[in-house]
């Protein structure tokens, strides 16, 4: 298995005396070891705690996490990370209040007063799946070298597909390591992209490689392109960077706030006056607590998509990528509003996106 070394994940730890516990992370696996040995125990797929406490200005998050009995490597930063969504390093500018997890339990006690630490695995679950993913794709390249030319429209169209396919495994291997030698946190966001675009592209080329003897469409097609060019876009994210441009591996992955207003059709609007209008609907009336939602290219239409999480007008973080946004009234899984296509990228801080009401008129 390809994470069979991968550690189980973690609960976290905090002395006596902080605020009563708040969030609650699930799915965590733990492996209790001393550094360099095996593990002494294992806790599968349990839910931690967290805990609320002050950190000053330019602390290490390190040492609150080793103080906790925690080992802190990426898995650990992801759990903080998942824990306060607005922190962007592992050492704050500024003096903050900061969830962190918590180890609960007279075992856990028990082991990190006799100098064992805790190692931590978020979405345990999610990263085993992605493993197994990970390990068809080398089948799914075969597969889809045997198929005759004819079902992908010619000889050209293969190689072009037979090439896509292979930068989607890059992504995928660089991903697996990175996840396997524990050298980069992930956020549950990213992971839940890489498991859908694995997904879709398992259902493409088995969809082809099956008894059906399907011919590939150009639906096929834009997705499979759809999620090389998501490979792409995170492609610098998996490798380390020495020098003056060196990346700090612990560091959560590059987000962009999406600021989404909803706004009424403008048919039929007056021109504005000389002043320019500034407002996100450009003159029209905003029609606030619509349901938005956003899905990456590849998985539109094909898997369940992402809400956001308060309504109209909303912002969300989002990873790098290119995704499909679109509104719903609250009540209502029609789409409501245009469907619009936008390229989240971290040069742009926040991204606004209007989205515009159908006019059923």
């Amino acid at each position: 298995m390809l994470f069979s070394c991968l550690s189980l994940l973690a609960a976290l730890g905090a002395p006596a005396g902080l605020i009563a516990q708040e969030i609650q992370l699930r799915d965590v696996n733990v492996q209790m070891r001393r550094p360099g040995e095996d593990p002494v125990r294992v806790f599968q797929s349990i839910t931690i705690g967290s805990q609320r406490t002050t950190v000053a200005a330019g602390t290490s998050l390190d040492e609150p996490l080793r103080r906790r009995g925690i080992h802190p490597d990426a898995e650990a930063y992801a759990a903080l990370y998942q824990l306060n969504p607005s922190l962007r390093n592992a050492r704050p500018d500024t003096g903050v209040d900061l969830l962190l997890p918590v180890l609960e339990g007279p075992e856990l006690g028990r082991l990190v007063a006799t100098g064992y630490q805790a190692y931590l695995t978020p979405d345990f679950g999610l990263k085993q799946r992605i493993a197994g993913r990970i390990q068809g794709v080398p089948g799914l390249e075969r597969a889809l070298a045997e198929l005759s030319r004819e079902r992908f429209g010619g000889a050209a169209q293969k190689l072009e597909m037979l090439a896509t396919v292979s930068e989607i495994r890059e992504m995928a291997v660089a991903a697996g390591l990175v996840i396997q030698g524990r050298t980069r946190p992930l956020s549950h966001e990213l992971l839940s992209e890489i498991d859908g675009e694995l997904a879709v592209t398992e259902a493409v080329v088995t969809g082809l490689a099956g008894p059906d003897k399907k011919v590939l469409t150009e639906a096929d097609r834009d997705a499979l392109r759809a999620v090389a060019e998501q490979a792409a876009l995170r492609k610098g994210y998996w490798l380390e960077r020495q020098g003056p441009d060196a990346n700090q591996l612990m560091d959560p992955p590059p987000t962009v706030t999406v600021e989404v207003y909803t706004c009424a059709p403008t048919r039929g609007l007056a021109a504005p006056n000389a002043r320019p209008d500034t407002t996100p609907c450009r003159g029209a009336a905003i029609a606030p607590g619509l349901r938005v939602y956003y899905r990456d290219v590849a998985g539109y239409g094909r898997l369940p998509p992402n809400p956001f999480a308060e309504p109209s007008p909303a912002h969300e973080a989002l990873d790098v990528g290119n995704f499909f946004l679109w509104a719903t009234q609250p009540n209502d899984s029609t789409v409501a509003t245009e469907v619009v296509k936008v390229k989240v990228r971290s040069e742009i801080q926040p991204q606004r996106v209007v989205l515009i009401l159908r006019d059923h008129d």
